[in-house]
Protein backbone atom coordinates (compact mmCIF):
# COMPACT_ATOMS: atom_id res chain seq x y z
CA UNK A 1 0.00 0.00 0.00
CA UNK A 2 3.07 2.44 0.06
CA UNK A 3 2.79 2.53 -3.31
CA UNK A 4 -0.35 3.98 -3.32
CA UNK A 5 -0.61 7.48 -5.19
CA UNK A 6 -2.55 8.82 -1.95
CA UNK A 7 0.00 7.48 0.63
CA UNK A 8 2.85 9.03 -1.60
CA UNK A 9 0.98 12.62 -1.61
CA UNK A 10 -0.18 13.23 1.69
CA UNK A 11 -3.14 10.76 3.89
CA UNK A 12 -5.92 12.13 4.37
CA UNK A 13 -8.65 11.79 7.32
CA UNK A 14 -10.66 8.94 5.23
CA UNK A 15 -7.52 7.20 3.77
CA UNK A 16 -6.14 6.90 7.30
CA UNK A 17 -9.15 5.48 8.53
CA UNK A 18 -8.84 2.94 5.65
CA UNK A 19 -5.44 2.25 6.49
CA UNK A 20 -6.09 1.25 10.35
CA UNK A 21 -8.80 -0.69 9.65
CA UNK A 22 -7.32 -3.02 7.27
CA UNK A 23 -4.22 -3.24 9.73
CA UNK A 24 -7.21 -4.13 12.54
CA UNK A 25 -8.67 -6.75 9.97
CA UNK A 26 -4.63 -7.81 9.14
CA UNK A 27 -3.83 -9.69 12.75
CA UNK A 28 -6.86 -11.89 12.56
CA UNK A 29 -7.60 -12.34 8.82
CA UNK A 30 -4.49 -11.61 7.22
CA UNK A 31 -5.81 -13.19 3.93
CA UNK A 32 -9.21 -11.15 3.90
CA UNK A 33 -7.15 -7.75 4.70
CA UNK A 34 -5.45 -8.45 1.39
CA UNK A 35 -8.52 -8.93 -0.48
CA UNK A 36 -9.68 -5.94 0.82
CA UNK A 37 -6.60 -3.92 -0.01
CA UNK A 38 -6.90 -4.98 -3.50
CA UNK A 39 -10.30 -3.32 -4.12
CA UNK A 40 -9.95 -1.30 -7.15
CA UNK A 41 -11.44 1.73 -5.92
CA UNK A 42 -8.71 1.80 -3.09
CA UNK A 43 -5.83 2.50 -6.06
CA UNK A 44 -6.87 6.22 -6.13
CA UNK A 45 -8.22 8.79 -3.44
CA UNK A 46 -10.40 7.19 -0.91
CA UNK A 47 -13.48 9.06 -0.29
CA UNK A 48 -15.63 8.95 3.04
CA UNK A 49 -18.13 6.50 1.49
CA UNK A 50 -15.06 4.05 0.77
CA UNK A 51 -13.19 4.65 4.09
CA UNK A 52 -16.62 3.68 5.82
CA UNK A 53 -17.02 0.41 3.54
CA UNK A 54 -13.95 -0.34 4.98
CA UNK A 55 -14.92 0.07 8.52
CA UNK A 56 -17.72 -1.86 8.21
CA UNK A 57 -15.90 -4.42 6.75
CA UNK A 58 -14.03 -4.54 9.85
CA UNK A 59 -16.80 -4.87 12.55
CA UNK A 60 -18.90 -7.62 10.00
CA UNK A 61 -15.51 -9.43 9.77
CA UNK A 62 -15.40 -8.95 13.80
CA UNK A 63 -18.78 -10.37 14.01
CA UNK A 64 -18.51 -13.09 11.44
CA UNK A 65 -15.61 -13.85 8.79
CA UNK A 66 -17.48 -15.59 6.59
CA UNK A 67 -20.82 -13.07 6.03
CA UNK A 68 -18.11 -10.74 5.48
CA UNK A 69 -16.27 -12.54 2.96
CA UNK A 70 -19.88 -12.94 0.91
CA UNK A 71 -20.35 -9.30 1.67
CA UNK A 72 -16.76 -8.07 -0.35
CA UNK A 73 -17.67 -10.55 -3.11
CA UNK A 74 -20.80 -8.69 -4.45
CA UNK A 75 -20.00 -7.46 -8.19
CA UNK A 76 -21.34 -4.02 -6.93
CA UNK A 77 -18.64 -3.24 -4.06
CA UNK A 78 -15.62 -3.85 -6.63
CA UNK A 79 -16.31 -1.25 -9.10
CA UNK A 80 -16.44 1.76 -6.94
CA UNK A 81 -18.62 2.97 -4.10
CA UNK A 82 -21.69 5.55 -3.72
CA UNK A 83 -23.53 7.03 -0.46
CA UNK A 84 -26.34 4.37 -0.73
CA UNK A 85 -23.97 1.52 -1.53
CA UNK A 86 -22.08 2.27 1.91
CA UNK A 87 -25.12 2.94 3.79
CA UNK A 88 -26.71 -0.37 2.95
CA UNK A 89 -22.81 -2.11 3.93
CA UNK A 90 -23.56 -0.42 7.30
CA UNK A 91 -27.14 -2.00 7.57
CA UNK A 92 -25.62 -5.40 6.66
CA UNK A 93 -23.09 -4.58 9.48
CA UNK A 94 -25.31 -3.07 12.26
CA UNK A 95 -28.05 -6.07 11.82
CA UNK A 96 -25.33 -8.72 11.66
CA UNK A 97 -23.90 -6.73 15.07
CA UNK A 98 -26.49 -5.98 16.66
CA UNK A 99 -29.23 -8.15 16.20
CA UNK A 100 -29.05 -11.58 13.76
CA UNK A 101 -26.13 -12.92 11.47
CA UNK A 102 -28.76 -15.22 10.13
CA UNK A 103 -30.75 -12.88 8.68
CA UNK A 104 -27.88 -10.93 7.67
CA UNK A 105 -26.80 -14.03 5.56
CA UNK A 106 -30.16 -14.03 4.19
CA UNK A 107 -30.41 -10.73 2.99
CA UNK A 108 -26.78 -11.20 1.41
CA UNK A 109 -27.95 -14.05 -0.42
CA UNK A 110 -30.88 -12.60 -1.89
CA UNK A 111 -30.39 -12.85 -5.50
CA UNK A 112 -31.38 -9.35 -6.19
CA UNK A 113 -28.90 -8.01 -4.13
CA UNK A 114 -25.84 -9.40 -5.85
CA UNK A 115 -26.76 -6.99 -9.24
CA UNK A 116 -26.83 -3.35 -7.17
CA UNK A 117 -29.85 -1.89 -5.76
CA UNK A 118 -32.66 -0.12 -6.75
CA UNK A 119 -35.13 2.29 -4.44
CA UNK A 120 -37.57 -0.50 -3.45
CA UNK A 121 -34.83 -3.45 -2.55
CA UNK A 122 -33.16 -0.12 -0.64
CA UNK A 123 -36.39 0.48 1.76
CA UNK A 124 -36.93 -3.09 1.78
CA UNK A 125 -33.45 -3.67 3.60
CA UNK A 126 -33.77 -0.59 5.49
CA UNK A 127 -37.43 -1.54 6.44
CA UNK A 128 -35.87 -5.25 7.79
CA UNK A 129 -33.43 -3.41 9.88
CA UNK A 130 -35.76 -1.32 11.73
CA UNK A 131 -38.02 -4.34 12.27
CA UNK A 132 -34.95 -6.67 13.86
CA UNK A 133 -33.91 -3.95 16.33
CA UNK A 134 -37.33 -4.77 17.82
CA UNK A 135 -38.29 -8.36 16.98
CA UNK A 136 -35.66 -10.60 15.33
CA UNK A 137 -38.67 -13.37 14.94
CA UNK A 138 -40.77 -10.64 12.56
CA UNK A 139 -37.77 -9.88 10.57
CA UNK A 140 -36.34 -13.44 9.66
CA UNK A 141 -40.48 -14.33 8.69
CA UNK A 142 -40.63 -11.74 6.61
CA UNK A 143 -37.00 -12.04 5.19
CA UNK A 144 -37.90 -15.81 4.10
CA UNK A 145 -41.16 -15.16 2.06
CA UNK A 146 -40.18 -16.44 -0.99
CA UNK A 147 -41.98 -13.23 -2.27
CA UNK A 148 -39.00 -11.50 -1.29
CA UNK A 149 -36.41 -13.83 -3.72
CA UNK A 150 -37.31 -12.70 -7.36
CA UNK A 151 -37.71 -9.22 -9.21
CA UNK A 152 -39.25 -7.00 -6.43
CA UNK A 153 -42.22 -4.85 -7.45
CA UNK A 154 -43.53 -1.81 -5.44
CA UNK A 155 -45.96 -4.25 -3.51
CA UNK A 156 -43.35 -5.96 -1.88
CA UNK A 157 -41.59 -2.77 -0.91
CA UNK A 158 -45.11 -1.51 0.03
CA UNK A 159 -45.89 -4.87 2.06
CA UNK A 160 -42.52 -5.20 3.94
CA UNK A 161 -42.73 -1.21 5.21
CA UNK A 162 -46.32 -1.98 6.55
CA UNK A 163 -45.30 -4.27 8.55
CA UNK A 164 -42.64 -2.30 9.83
CA UNK A 165 -45.65 0.40 10.88
CA UNK A 166 -47.69 -2.34 12.29
CA UNK A 167 -44.83 -3.43 14.69
CA UNK A 168 -44.05 -0.16 15.72
CA UNK A 169 -47.82 -0.47 17.47
CA UNK A 170 -48.21 -3.73 17.90
CA UNK A 171 -45.42 -6.39 17.89
CA UNK A 172 -47.00 -9.30 18.25
CA UNK A 173 -50.01 -8.38 16.23
CA UNK A 174 -47.26 -7.77 13.10
CA UNK A 175 -45.55 -11.29 13.64
CA UNK A 176 -49.40 -12.53 13.75
CA UNK A 177 -50.11 -10.91 10.42
CA UNK A 178 -46.82 -11.90 9.04
CA UNK A 179 -47.62 -15.54 9.12
CA UNK A 180 -51.15 -15.41 7.73
CA UNK A 181 -52.23 -17.31 4.54
CA UNK A 182 -52.56 -14.24 2.57
CA UNK A 183 -48.77 -13.42 2.72
CA UNK A 184 -47.85 -16.70 1.24
CA UNK A 185 -47.75 -15.78 -2.11
CA UNK A 186 -48.13 -11.68 -2.73
CA UNK A 187 -50.64 -10.35 -4.69
CA UNK A 188 -51.64 -6.40 -5.31
CA UNK A 189 -54.48 -6.98 -3.25
CA UNK A 190 -52.46 -8.34 -0.66
CA UNK A 191 -50.02 -5.00 0.04
CA UNK A 192 -53.18 -3.31 -0.31
CA UNK A 193 -54.41 -5.15 2.78
CA UNK A 194 -51.57 -4.53 4.86
CA UNK A 195 -51.00 -0.70 4.21
CA UNK A 196 -54.55 -0.17 5.29
CA UNK A 197 -54.06 -2.28 8.53
CA UNK A 198 -50.93 -0.34 8.69
CA UNK A 199 -52.90 2.66 8.54
CA UNK A 200 -55.26 1.44 11.35
CA UNK A 201 -52.69 0.76 13.58
CA UNK A 202 -51.45 4.08 13.78
CA UNK A 203 -55.07 5.49 13.70
CA UNK A 204 -56.55 3.58 15.93
CA UNK A 205 -55.05 -0.04 17.03
CA UNK A 206 -58.50 -0.94 18.91
CA UNK A 207 -60.21 -0.59 15.71
CA UNK A 208 -57.45 -3.35 14.24
CA UNK A 209 -57.70 -5.75 16.91
CA UNK A 210 -61.38 -6.05 16.47
CA UNK A 211 -61.20 -6.70 12.80
CA UNK A 212 -58.81 -8.96 13.27
CA UNK A 213 -60.27 -10.82 16.12
CA UNK A 214 -64.05 -11.25 14.08
CA UNK A 215 -64.99 -15.04 13.41
CA UNK A 216 -64.20 -14.63 9.68
CA UNK A 217 -60.80 -14.20 9.96
CA UNK A 218 -60.40 -16.81 12.61
CA UNK A 219 -57.54 -18.65 10.59
CA UNK A 220 -56.12 -15.29 9.33
CA UNK A 221 -56.35 -13.46 6.89
CA UNK A 222 -57.00 -15.00 3.13
CA UNK A 223 -56.60 -13.88 -0.73
CA UNK A 224 -60.05 -14.20 -0.84
CA UNK A 225 -60.59 -11.69 1.89
CA UNK A 226 -57.79 -9.38 1.43
CA UNK A 227 -59.47 -7.16 -0.51
CA UNK A 228 -61.69 -6.66 2.13
CA UNK A 229 -59.39 -5.87 4.71
CA UNK A 230 -57.88 -3.35 1.81
CA UNK A 231 -60.94 -1.30 3.15
CA UNK A 232 -60.90 -1.22 6.44
CA UNK A 233 -59.01 1.89 7.20
CA UNK A 234 -61.44 3.92 5.68
CA UNK A 235 -64.47 2.51 6.30
CA UNK A 236 -63.48 2.65 9.98
CA UNK A 237 -63.45 6.31 9.20
CA UNK A 238 -66.39 7.08 7.62
CA UNK A 239 -69.24 4.45 7.92
CA UNK A 240 -67.93 2.07 11.16
CA UNK A 241 -71.27 0.75 11.61
CA UNK A 242 -70.56 -0.95 7.52
CA UNK A 243 -67.63 -3.14 9.12
CA UNK A 244 -69.58 -5.86 10.56
CA UNK A 245 -72.04 -6.73 7.39
CA UNK A 246 -68.05 -6.45 4.97
CA UNK A 247 -66.96 -9.09 7.15
CA UNK A 248 -69.93 -11.46 6.88
CA UNK A 249 -69.52 -14.24 4.59
CA UNK A 250 -73.22 -14.35 4.47
CA UNK A 251 -73.51 -10.64 3.63
CA UNK A 252 -69.90 -9.63 1.83
CA UNK A 253 -68.61 -11.03 -2.07
CA UNK A 254 -65.85 -9.94 -3.64
CA UNK A 255 -65.67 -10.34 -7.30
CA UNK A 256 -62.36 -10.22 -9.41
CA UNK A 257 -61.07 -9.71 -12.20
CA UNK A 258 -57.10 -9.37 -14.01
CA UNK A 259 -56.72 -7.51 -16.90
CA UNK A 260 -53.76 -6.29 -18.71
CA UNK A 261 -53.26 -2.21 -19.27
CA UNK A 262 -50.86 -1.22 -22.16
CA UNK A 263 -49.17 1.02 -19.52
CA UNK A 264 -49.31 -0.19 -16.25
CA UNK A 265 -49.43 -3.99 -17.17
CA UNK A 266 -51.58 -6.50 -15.53
CA UNK A 267 -53.81 -5.03 -12.93
CA UNK A 268 -56.01 -6.50 -10.50
CA UNK A 269 -59.80 -5.48 -10.02
CA UNK A 270 -62.02 -6.17 -7.44
CA UNK A 271 -65.92 -5.19 -6.42
CA UNK A 272 -67.16 -5.60 -2.53
CA UNK A 273 -70.66 -5.60 -1.93
CA UNK A 274 -72.84 -6.35 0.54
CA UNK A 275 -76.03 -7.17 -1.62
CA UNK A 276 -76.64 -8.38 -4.56
CA UNK A 277 -75.96 -6.47 -7.66
CA UNK A 278 -75.35 -6.39 -11.21
CA UNK A 279 -73.37 -8.18 -13.69
CA UNK A 280 -72.36 -5.04 -16.10
CA UNK A 281 -70.63 -3.15 -13.13
CA UNK A 282 -67.36 -5.46 -13.30
CA UNK A 283 -67.33 -4.53 -17.38
CA UNK A 284 -67.94 -0.41 -16.32
CA UNK A 285 -64.83 -1.03 -13.75
CA UNK A 286 -62.68 -2.71 -16.59
CA UNK A 287 -63.52 0.14 -19.23
CA UNK A 288 -63.24 2.85 -16.90
CA UNK A 289 -59.70 2.04 -15.49
CA UNK A 290 -58.52 1.00 -19.82
CA UNK A 291 -60.11 4.42 -21.23
CA UNK A 292 -58.37 6.31 -18.06
CA UNK A 293 -55.43 4.59 -18.22
CA UNK A 294 -55.00 4.97 -22.18
CA UNK A 295 -56.02 8.95 -22.09
CA UNK A 296 -53.48 9.29 -19.82
CA UNK A 297 -50.81 7.78 -21.89
CA UNK A 298 -48.84 6.58 -18.52
CA UNK A 299 -49.02 3.98 -16.25
CA UNK A 300 -51.73 4.01 -13.27
CA UNK A 301 -50.10 4.74 -9.89
CA UNK A 302 -50.80 1.09 -8.48
CA UNK A 303 -51.48 -2.11 -9.85
CA UNK A 304 -54.77 -2.71 -8.08
CA UNK A 305 -58.01 -0.95 -8.10
CA UNK A 306 -60.97 -2.07 -6.05
CA UNK A 307 -64.21 -0.93 -5.81
CA UNK A 308 -66.85 -0.98 -2.77
CA UNK A 309 -70.33 -0.57 -3.22
CA UNK A 310 -71.59 0.59 0.34
CA UNK A 311 -72.30 3.62 2.40
CA UNK A 312 -68.61 5.05 3.68
CA UNK A 313 -68.69 7.95 1.45
CA UNK A 314 -67.92 11.43 2.80
CA UNK A 315 -70.59 14.29 3.03
CA UNK A 316 -73.18 14.04 0.89
CA UNK A 317 -71.32 12.48 -2.22
CA UNK A 318 -72.03 9.37 -4.11
CA UNK A 319 -68.56 8.58 -4.72
CA UNK A 320 -65.45 8.46 -2.80
CA UNK A 321 -61.91 7.90 -3.66
CA UNK A 322 -59.49 6.30 -1.11
CA UNK A 323 -56.39 5.76 -2.34
CA UNK A 324 -56.14 1.66 -3.11
CA UNK A 325 -59.90 1.68 -3.93
CA UNK A 326 -62.80 4.11 -4.37
CA UNK A 327 -66.55 3.52 -2.72
CA UNK A 328 -69.96 3.88 -4.74
CA UNK A 329 -73.52 4.47 -3.19
CA UNK A 330 -75.31 0.96 -4.01
CA UNK A 331 -77.79 2.49 -6.02
CA UNK A 332 -75.50 2.78 -8.85
CA UNK A 333 -74.46 -0.62 -8.53
CA UNK A 334 -77.56 -1.33 -11.37
CA UNK A 335 -78.62 -2.33 -14.81
CA UNK A 336 -81.95 -0.86 -15.60
CA UNK A 337 -83.22 2.27 -16.87
CA UNK A 338 -82.95 4.81 -14.04
CA UNK A 339 -80.71 7.58 -13.83
CA UNK A 340 -78.25 6.11 -11.47
CA UNK A 341 -77.91 3.38 -14.00
CA UNK A 342 -76.96 6.06 -16.80
CA UNK A 343 -74.77 7.90 -14.57
CA UNK A 344 -72.89 4.80 -13.11
CA UNK A 345 -69.94 4.42 -15.81
CA UNK A 346 -69.73 8.40 -15.41
CA UNK A 347 -69.15 8.23 -11.62
CA UNK A 348 -67.21 5.16 -12.03
CA UNK A 349 -64.80 6.87 -14.47
CA UNK A 350 -64.79 10.04 -12.11
CA UNK A 351 -63.53 8.06 -9.44
CA UNK A 352 -61.19 5.94 -11.42
CA UNK A 353 -59.30 9.27 -12.76
CA UNK A 354 -58.31 9.87 -9.38
CA UNK A 355 -55.82 7.35 -9.32
CA UNK A 356 -53.89 10.38 -11.24
CA UNK A 357 -55.85 13.18 -9.74
CA UNK A 358 -55.56 14.02 -6.20
CA UNK A 359 -54.29 15.77 -3.64
CA UNK A 360 -53.66 18.78 -5.84
CA UNK A 361 -56.51 21.61 -5.62
CA UNK A 362 -59.81 20.63 -5.83
CA UNK A 363 -60.85 22.18 -9.22
CA UNK A 364 -58.07 20.88 -10.75
CA UNK A 365 -58.68 17.17 -8.95
CA UNK A 366 -62.23 17.47 -9.92
CA UNK A 367 -62.24 18.75 -12.53
CA UNK A 368 -59.81 17.07 -14.76
CA UNK A 369 -62.01 14.06 -13.16
CA UNK A 370 -65.03 15.15 -14.94
CA UNK A 371 -63.38 15.33 -18.19
CA UNK A 372 -61.77 12.05 -18.25
CA UNK A 373 -65.31 10.43 -17.12
CA UNK A 374 -66.72 12.65 -19.81
CA UNK A 375 -64.38 11.04 -22.00
CA UNK A 376 -64.55 7.31 -21.06
CA UNK A 377 -68.35 7.61 -21.14
CA UNK A 378 -67.88 8.82 -25.05
CA UNK A 379 -66.05 5.91 -25.92
CA UNK A 380 -68.18 3.64 -24.59
CA UNK A 381 -71.87 5.00 -25.66
CA UNK A 382 -70.90 7.81 -28.15
CA UNK A 383 -72.23 10.54 -25.88
CA UNK A 384 -70.64 13.91 -26.29
CA UNK A 385 -67.78 15.46 -24.17
CA UNK A 386 -69.26 17.98 -22.61
CA UNK A 387 -68.30 18.30 -18.43
CA UNK A 388 -70.68 19.47 -16.23
CA UNK A 389 -70.33 19.03 -12.53
CA UNK A 390 -72.85 17.34 -10.83
CA UNK A 391 -72.97 19.28 -7.30
CA UNK A 392 -75.43 16.57 -6.29
CA UNK A 393 -73.13 13.42 -6.59
CA UNK A 394 -70.13 14.59 -6.14
CA UNK A 395 -67.61 15.62 -2.68
CA UNK A 396 -66.58 18.68 -4.16
CA UNK A 397 -68.78 21.99 -5.31
CA UNK A 398 -66.49 23.39 -8.28
CA UNK A 399 -67.30 25.56 -11.21
CA UNK A 400 -68.64 24.01 -14.43
CA UNK A 401 -65.88 22.94 -16.96
CA UNK A 402 -67.00 22.74 -20.95
CA UNK A 403 -65.10 20.93 -23.90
Amino acid sequence: MLDRPWVIDGVTGPEKQAIVRINNIGYDLPTFATEIADLPWLADDVTQPESHVVEYLYWIAKTDAPLAQQVIDLPWLTDGVTQSESDIVDTLWEIAYYNDVSLANRIVNLPWLVDGLDAIEESIIDALYWIVREDAELARAIANKPWLEGDLSNDAGRAVRSLDYIQHEDIALAKSIANMPFLHTLEPTDSAALEAMSWLAYTEILALREVLAHPTLKGGITDQWAPVVALMDSVNEAAPAFLRPLLDPEQATVERRSVTLPHTGTTDLAIIRTASGAPRSIDLLEHSVGSVEGFMGTALPTNYVGLLFGTAVLGYSHGTHYGDYFVMLPQYDVDDSSDDANYAGHLMAHEVAHFYWRNNPNWLDEGLAELLASIAENQRTGAAVSVTLHIARTQTTLACWSA
